[in-house]
């Protein structure tokens, strides 16, 4: 199974969206989006949400 890192940055490639893209329409900034990005984030809620809970 691939990591949450990897499906956002899947699914923001498919769609031709910059990082800032996605930050701006969920409300979060540049920087903490390139760290869920990156795996660099420790939040569950991201991770629940990615797994639809």
């Amino acid at each position: 199974m691939s990591t949450l890192a990897e499906r956002v940055k899947l699914a923001r490639d498919r769609l031709n969206l910059s990082q800032q893209d996605v930050a701006d329409a969920t409300g979060m900034s540049q920087p903490s989006y390139y760290k869920i990005e990156k795996g660099l984030t420790k939040r569950t809620i991201y991770k629940r949400a990615s797994q639809g809970v």
